[in-house]
């Protein structure tokens, strides 16, 4: 249960500094922190439920059930993959994946600036079955950000 209560227990640090970082933002920047952190709230709302009913205990057939709805998204992805045709792929990654995320360092080269790619966030749908079988909704990609990371 520890490894579902990480994830928790991160976006409460990350509620808390954005609550904090408020007072210090500028007016038009007001905004977009506020449903950066609605969503943080949200996100942390699905966890909690979802580990709220772990710890009550799954029916058997409910687990089977989620288990068949997992497998048969990652079947869907896997044949989209392997065919030419890339619409399925994209069709079943729309149905798994709620958003991406991508950061990127900004390096100065002479006149230019080059943007090199740092990390990457993936979170799945919070009403899909298949987010309830991995132990935090949102995967994260790093390269060799010279910034830490998080």
């Amino acid at each position: 249960m520890e490894v579902r209560r990480r994830p928790i227990k991160d976006l409460d640090g990350q509620i808390r500094q954005g609550n904090e970082n408020l007072v210090l933002l500028p007016h038009d920047r007001l905004a977009g922190v506020v449903a950066t952190i609605r969503g943080w709230e949200q996100e942390r709302g699905h966890l909690v439920g979802g580990l709220e009913a772990l710890e009550r205990g799954t029916d058997l057939a409910d687990a089977e059930a989620e288990t068949a709805a997992a497998e048969a998204a990652l079947w869907r992805l896997r044949e989209g993959l392997e065919n030419d045709d890339a619409t399925p792929a994209a069709t079943s990654l729309r149905e798994m994946v709620s958003k991406g995320e991508l950061f990127w360092e900004h390096k100065p080269r002479g006149a230019h600036t080059v943007s090199v790619f740092c990390r990457g966030l993936v979170s799945l749908r919070a009403d899909e079955q298949v987010s309830g079988l991995v132990a935090s909704a949102t995967a994260a990609v790093t390269t060799g950000c010279t910034r830490p990371v998080g």
